[in-house]
């Protein structure tokens, strides 16, 4: 009796195993593993300006312009992959200033180019001011990302916070015009009495200038640039004697 029904059971244990196994793989065929495409870098197909031998000079008888920085980048994911770039500049040296006095009678404002202010009176020179930490650049159409300019808007010295016998001018009688900055008053005991002072010329150079362009996971291209060396002027300036 026991050998029948053993014969009987056999078969549909069989039967049942297979069912198991056959339902296991098919579970196993449902498995699918997601992978992400993988992200390629951004990279810089060119950037600028060529920067001249001996650096810029520019004559900055109304606002100075300065120098945008530009990079202009690609990405293999396609260029809305591209996300920011900045700028950055590890230092900047002010090699030289040049203060002229007002001489005017009138009241109003008439600078001398025959007489300047002793440097060392106001600020002394080389000095080392502190770099851009971050700067993040203006995107223009497709990969091209640009600067405000150095010079004017980035890196300029703040002459009236740098110098403990510069003040901001008090107004008056006068045009901006035919100046790279000013009118400050120059103070005590920098001259006896208060006088007004322009800056007629500027000469700076930045060191360490870099681009860092990144794509939205933050994969990065880097442009370097040799150092800039930067003069701006007035048409009077340039011949008058120093």
């Amino acid at each position: 009796m026991t050998s029948r029904i053993g014969r009987v059971w056999l078969p549909v244990l069989l039967l049942l195993a297979g069912l198991f196994v056959a339902t296991g793989c098919d579970d196993e065929d449902k498995i699918v593993v997601n992978s992400e495409d993988p992200n390629d870098p951004p990279l810089i197909v060119t950037h600028g300006p060529d920067i001249p031998n001996g650096g810029f000079v520019q004559i900055a008888d109304f606002d100075p312009l300065g120098v945008p920085i530009w990079v202009l980048g690609g990405d293999p994911d396609g260029l809305d992959d591209l996300s920011v770039a900045a700028l950055t500049v590890d230092s900047i040296t002010l090699n030289r200033y040049i203060a002229r006095p007002d001489t005017s009678t009138s009241g109003c404002l008439a600078f001398s180019y025959g007489d300047t202010i002793p440097a060392n009176q106001i600020l002394a020179t080389p000095m080392t001011l502190p770099g851009i930490p971050f700067h993040s650049m203006l995107r223009h159409e497709g990969g091209l990302f640009q600067s405000q300019p150095l010079g004017s808007y980035l890196g300029f010295p703040d002459f009236v916070a740098l110098s403990p016998t510069l003040d901001d001018w008090g107004g008056g009688c006068g045009s901006t015009n035919g100046m790279v900055a000013g009118p400050y008053t120059l103070i005590p005991p920098a001259v006896p009495s208060p006088k007004t002072v322009a800056i007629t010329y500027v000469d700076q150079t930045f060191h360490g200038v870099k681009v860092t362009l990144y794509d939205k996971v933050g994969a990065t291209a880097v442009a370097t640039y040799p150092d800039i060396r930067l003069v701006l002027t007035t048409s009077r300036e340039q011949t008058a004697s120093p």
